[in-house]
């Protein structure tokens, strides 16, 4: 494919010149899945949210391999084996959310880690990003809703799609572009396993 995304870029003013396809994502995720699943085994081993924090934020969340506080926690040792996992899995970093939905929950383990497989100029303006996402607890329809949010004060468009995510976004821009239609956000998502996803974001 001097591919669909060459269509998808012009589309998108230029944008998402490297992002992998779904089918590449896919195949990617299923011929390394065991790297995949001892990548998520090893994240869950880090710190759990204090439940005793009721004053704190209801969210928090960090990043590898930028946090150090991840990487003091675990030691040199199983740093670098999650180093060499991420660039095996051919990803530039993980995403990591914890989430307290009872206040007098003792602890509260991650809940949902993104891989992001590819980025395109997400901190100059305008970008594009595809992430492998993996949910802790089975995914439901909440886990599979889309959304499309506008520049123009208008209510948000959420849907539940199982298509593929680079012709459907392609859509979406082109429809928005043929009535001047203004785009603060896109969020597509599919389900490629059990516990697992593949997202596509674009930010204006």
């Amino acid at each position: 494919m001097v591919s669909f995304l060459g269509v998808l870029c012009i589309g998108c003013g230029s944008l998402g010149n490297d992002l992998p396809s779904d089918e590449e994502m896919i195949n990617t995720f299923h011929a390394k899945e065991a790297t995949f699943n001892e990548m998520v085994q090893l994240l869950q081993e880090f710190p759990s949210w204090e439940g005793d924090n009721l004053g704190g934020f209801r969210y928090r969340d960090g990043y590898w391999p930028e946090s150090a506080e991840s990487r003091a926690f675990f030691g040199e040792e199983l740093a670098l084996r999650i180093d060499s996992l991420l660039k095996e899995m051919g990803c530039e970093n993980v995403h990591f959310w914890y989430a307290r939905s009872d206040a007098s929950a003792d602890t509260i383990r991650p809940n949902k880690y993104s891989f992001v497989s590819n980025a395109d100029g997400l901190s100059i303006g305008p970008g594009i990003s595809k992430e492998f996402v993996y949910c802790v607890n089975p995914i439901d329809s909440l886990d599979l809703k889309c959304e499309i949010c506008y520049l123009e004060e208008k209510p948000s468009t959420v849907f539940v799609t199982d298509g593929d995510l680079d012709s459907l976004y392609y859509d979406i821009r082109t429809k928005a572009n043929e009535i001047e239609e203004g785009i603060a956000f896109i969020k597509l998502r599919r389900r490629i396993a059990d516990n697992w996803l593949i997202e596509l974001e674009y930010f204006h």
